[in-house]
């Protein structure tokens, strides 16, 4: 594991992600169980690939000032849970038949 540069923080930082990496496996093995996510997902892998886009949407929506991340969200959603899904065409859902407010990017 590589050191981290904030080493007063480290334990802190490591307990962050951690419990955000098993929050998002635990929604994918779910979504797996119910037949809604392709059960040969890596639940490990696919969990930081989808940490590692949302820690960078935010932080190039916060460098990058002409990226309008609110306005950009629903779609990016969408995209994400395309990716996941177990079905090759994802037929498109309502907005009131998914609550994406649990999933927030901000």
């Amino acid at each position: 594991m590589s050191a981290n540069r904030f080493d007063h923080i480290s334990k802190t930082i490591n307990d962050y992600y951690d419990y955000l990496i098993e929050v998002i496996e635990n929604i994918l093995k779910t979504g797996q169980a119910l037949g809604d996510f392709n059960p040969s997902l890596d639940h490990h892998t696919t969990a930081i690939e989808i940490l590692a886009k949302i820690e960078g949407l935010i932080m190039l929506s916060s460098l990058y000032k002409k990226m309008d991340l609110l306005a950009i969200k629903t779609t990016l959603y969408e995209s994400l849970f395309i990716n996941l899904s177990n079905q090759r065409k994802v037929k498109k859902r309502k907005k009131k038949d998914f609550n994406f407010k649990p999933f927030d990017l901000g």
